[in-house]
């Protein structure tokens, strides 16, 4: 797995998501992402209900209906 740091560069780690998530403040916004809220730019909400981040270094991230609901409540956000 690759880990993108908040400066654009990607490192490999063996460790899982459900480990980073556990032992890390990374929030999960989709089965195959975490992100560090403090680095989120913008976020679109879809008409599917779904989302996308877009991280500080531009980056795209999905946001999963699965996990929106707890996103928005991770950031204070209502609906």
């Amino acid at each position: 797995m690759y880990v993108v740091r908040n400066d654009g560069m990607e490192c490999f780690t063996e460790l899982t998501l459900r480990t980073l998530e556990s032992r890390t403040p990374l929030v999960r916004c989709h089965r195959q992402y975490l992100v560090n809220l403090e680095q989120v730019k913008e976020i679109r909400f879809e008409e599917s209900g779904t989302a996308e981040m877009i991280m500080s270094v531009g980056e795209p991230v999905p946001v999963s209906r699965r996990y929106l609901k707890s996103l928005k409540e991770e950031l204070g956000l209502r609906g």
